[in-house]
Parts: structure tokens; C-alpha cells; sequence
């Protein structure tokens, strides 16, 4: 089994063809591999990583989770399930079970993914005939399975690790940023949903969109290093004030150095996205933003991704020293930013094509009002 080990060098989406390659070689009717992971907040399942012999037919593809009946027995099952023949499941005809018949596949094997008591998602193996999934390859299934449930839960470590910290430190502070945990996850999805839609013009993958998802939370670490005094003031800034704030992208960006490096992570492959975000987030196209002055495609697109998010949430959330702005107004002022070659007008577009799917995020993910 050592040609199934993955190098610490290479992306996800790689780890995964390595196991696929080598799985595809001994059984070549496994045509199809993906990773499903499960988001608790919205309870939506998402791909996040795949390969096979063609284009799968699910990329960029979410759902409700609890809405499938089938998926939502085997997370309580904790047991793989094979089925045989899959023109004879699922008579509803969700529609990821209208694209796997549409693409040919006839069969599957899925395996729940847990980390001791928490659920992560999906794998799914595909097969173009019937019955293709026999003892034998259902045993080396059953043992490679826990292996990529292993690198997804390393995946979610990583993130887990990062934003623990962010987040045990403003505990540890008397006096918390203004700017909350629910502010951190709405921005996240946000993220997203742009990503997602932004991807066919810049063939982003999903492991990307889920990488921009999983460290968006982030963009705003260096505010742990902004005095209290400015972090917390109820009326605008000063000058000097704002110039002191403006410093939390550097210093953020400097602290994930230091905590990738004291994780012995500085040189996994999505470290300079992190770094990306953290830094660049409020930069603007017309080179009139922070810390640098970039321009347009020179900021990376994770951060210009992360900038509308962060922007919209900040309208549309009530602060000390302002009440929040109406959705539509946020719209509108997302729109004017674009115009004025602030903000990226793809990303700002990508946004508004999902009204609805904005406003279930902020039901969900509300700020928590302390007593």
C-alpha cells in the first residue's frame, strides 16, 4: 500500500488522484472519486474535491443535506453503502442523482466521513455498470476510505487550528472586537457564494472555493493587535486612529507567519492564499486601498473575493457607532464601489445573483446579543 501515501507537497485535489490513480489501475471500473464536506452552520453539503476519467458532473455543487433522506440515514448508519444499480434508487431524482445517471455512472459506494463525533462529509465512488462493486473492491474501499477521511479531518485541523486561536484570544480580552464570531462565518459563506460563481471565468476548482470558504474567517487576525481604545470607539477615527487600524493587515499577516510556522505549516500549498486574504483584503482596484496600493488584477483574487463579503457584512450589521443598513441599500452601495473601480465588478456581480441565499445566511447566522 506504500504507492497509495500522499506527499506532503501537493494539494488535496492531487492526494486524492494519486489514491484514485492507483485504485482506477487495479479496478477500472471505479470511474469517479469526490469529497463531500458538510457545513453544520447551514447544513449544506458541498464538493470539495473530485477526479475520475471525465469532468465531473457536480462541480461548484451544493445542497441541503437534511433534505436527503438517503444520505441523512447513512451519516446516522456510520456505515458505507453500496448500491447496485442506481436507475432503481431514489425515485424522486434529486438532481446530484440526475447528473451521476446523466454522466453514465451505475453504481456507488459512499462512505460517511467522521472525526470521532463530528461528521465531515462524504466519499463517493462511482461505477459505469451495474454491480460493479464486489467483495473485493469493497474491502480495499473499507481501507482506503478511513485513510481520506484522515486528510480531510487533517484539512479541517488546519482551519480548526487557526481559528481556534483567533478565537481564544479575544476571549482571553475583556473588551471583544465589535466584530463577532457570526460576522467571521457570514463573511465565510459569503466568500463562497462568489467563488462559486466566479469560478468558470477564472477555472477555479473547488478545493479552491472551499479553501477560500475555510479562511475567509481570518482576514481580520491582525485587529488582535489594534489597542482597545480604537478597536472599540463609538465614534469615527481620527487620522492617526485610522492610520494605526490600517495596520492590522500587516500585522495579521505577519501573525499567520507565525502561527503557520509554530505549526510547522508554512509550507503547505494554501498557506500564501491565507496570507493573501489577511493581507489584501482592503485593497482596492483603483489602487487607492490598504496596506500596498495594488490594482486590479494584481490583488489576488481571494482578497478581492473576501473584500466584497467583508463589505456587505459591514453595512448590513449594527454597530456602536452605527445602525445597520437595509440589504438593498448594501446592494446598491456594492454597485456603486464596482463603478468606481473599487471593488472587482465580477465579484460584486457574482454576489447579487444570490439574494435569497444571502438572506438565509443572515437568518442563520445572526449576531448573538449578549446580555
Amino acid at each position: 500500500m506504500s504507492s497509495l501515501t500522499p506527499t506532503n507537497d501537493i494539494t488535496f485535489s492531487e492526494e486524492l488522484k494519486v489514491i484514485y490513480d492507483y485504485l482506477h489501475k487495479k479496478y477500472p471500473e471505479i470511474e469517479r472519486m469526490a469529497v463531500a464536506l458538510y457545513d453544520e452552520d447551514t447544513d449544506i453539503l458541498t464538493t470539495f474535491a473530485y477526479t475520475g476519467e471525465q469532468a465531473t458532473p457536480l462541480s461548484m455543487y451544493d445542497f441541503k443535506f437534511s433534505t436527503s433522506h438517503s444520505l441523512t440515514k447513512l451519516r446516522e448508519s456510520k456505515q458505507p453503502r453500496v448500491i447496485d444499480d442506481l436507475d432503481a434508487y431514489e425515485p424522486n431524482h434529486r438532481i446530484h442523482t440526475e447528473e451521476i445517471h446523466k454522466a453514465g455512472f451505475k453504481s456507488s459506494y459512499t462512505y460517511p466521513m467522521f472525526n470521532g463525533a463530528q461528521f465531515l462529509g462524504m466519499l463517493f465512488f462511482n461505477a459505469k455498470k451495474k454491480a460493479a462493486f464486489v467483495d473485493d473492491m469493497i474491502y480495499d474501499l473499507d481501507l482506503v476510505s478511513p485513510l481520506l477521511t484522515v486528510m480531510v479531518a487533517n484539512e479541517k485541523r488546519i482551519e480548526n487550528l487557526l481559528l481556534a486561536t483567533v478565537h481564544s484570544t479575544l476571549e482571553m480580552s475583556k473588551e471583544r472586537d465589535p466584530e463577532t464570531r457570526e460576522h467571521m462565518s457570514r463573511v465565510a459563506h459569503y466568500a463562497r457564494l462568489i467563488a462559486q460563481e466566479v469560478a468558470p471565468k477564472y477555472q477555479l476548482n473547488d478545493e479552491f472555493v472551499e479553501h477560500v470558504f475555510m479562511f475567509a474567517p481570518l482576514h481580520d487576525i491582525g485587529k488582535i493587535s489594534i489597542p482597545d481604545a480604537i478597536l472599540r470607539k463609538n465614534s469615527k477615527l481620527t487620522d492617526d486612529e485610522f492610520t494605526v487600524m490600517q495596520t492590522h493587515t500587516v500585522k495579521g499577516a505577519d501573525l499567520v507567519n507565525l502561527l503557520l510556522r509554530n505549526y510547522d505549516l508554512q509550507n503547505i500549498k494554501f498557506a500564501t492564499m491565507i496570507q493573501n486574504i489577511v493581507r489584501y483584503h482592503h485593497e482596492k482596484m483603483d489602487g487607492s486601498g490598504y496596506p500596498d496600493g495594488l490594482t486590479g488584477g494584481d490583488i489576488p483574487l481571494e482578497a478581492r473575493i473576501v473584500a466584497v463579503a467583508d463589505i456587505f457584512d459591514a453595512l448590513t450589521s449594527a454597530r456602536p457607532y452605527k445602525s445597520s443598513w437595509s440589504n438593498s441599500d448594501a446592494y446598491a452601495e456594492l454597485k456603486k464601489m464596482a463603478a468606481e473601480d473599487k471593488l472587482d465588478a465580477d465579484c460584486v456581480a457574482a454576489f447579487l445573483s444570490f439574494p435569497d441565499k444571502i438572506e438565509n445566511i443572515q437568518k442563520l447566522l445572526a449576531d448573538v446579543v449578549e446580555n
